[in-house]
This record gives structure tokens, sequence and C-alpha cells, in this order.
């Protein structure tokens, strides 16, 4: 089910969200970008979402729900590289018995040297 949300609905999702983005000069930038108006004092910036036309509403609620979604699987990516690095440096971790292989050595002539070089 597709629901629609109101420009009313957008306006009060970006109010409750805007204050949660973790880097504000996102926002900032959106705003200069778009030459909204705002003003500033030593609190922060303010904005008045009942000026905004429709169309910078709806743009600026993609480009917030955009950011949380991207701080949100951020943070769940993180958060799965520490549990795995906590799994692999973890002390009763038994290392399989992993096979040494041994290889023949190679002789690589200088174009092969140079292909290889470009490689890595």
């Amino acid at each position: 089910m597709n629901i629609e949300m109101t420009i009313t609905d957008k306006r009060n999702f970006i109010a409750k969200n805007i204050d949660n983005i973790d880097n504000p000069s996102l926002i900032i930038s959106f705003i200069e970008e778009n030459n909204i108006e705002f003003t500033k004092n030593k609190n922060g910036i303010f904005l008045n979402l009942s000026c905004m036309n429709e169309n910078i509403i709806n743009k600026l609620y993609l480009f917030i729900l955009s950011i949380i979604d991207r701080e949100i699987n951020e943070k769940i990516y993180f958060k799965k590289c520490v549990d795995y690095t906590n799994i692999l440096s973890h002390p009763e971790l038994e290392k399989t018995n992993q096979e040494i292989k041994e290889y023949d050595e190679l002789l690589l002539d200088k174009l092969q040297l140079e292909i290889l070089s470009k490689l890595i």
C-alpha cells in the first residue's frame, strides 16, 4: 500500500527530523544551494517551513530522508564490522587445520613483471 504524504506531513517530518541529522553541514549546503531564507543566531539557523513552496518542501523531505537512510545504513555497517572484528580477534577462536600450500618458484620475464606491476 502506497500512501502519499501531504505537504503538511512532509513539513512535520522535516521539523521532527532535521535536528537529528549527524552532519548539519549537509542541511546548510542544501539551504544555501536552494536559496532558502533562514535566520541565524548563536543557537543555530532557523527555517520557516510554512513559507517554503511545495517544490522545496518535497526536495528537502527527500534529502533528509536520504540522509537518515544513509546514516542508518552506515551505523549498521559499522556495527557489523565491529562484531566481525570481535569475533575474529576472540582468543577462543580455534584455528582450523589450515593446509600449507607450497608453490614452485615462478620465473617471469621483464614484460610479465611490467604487466603484474600495473595490476598492483
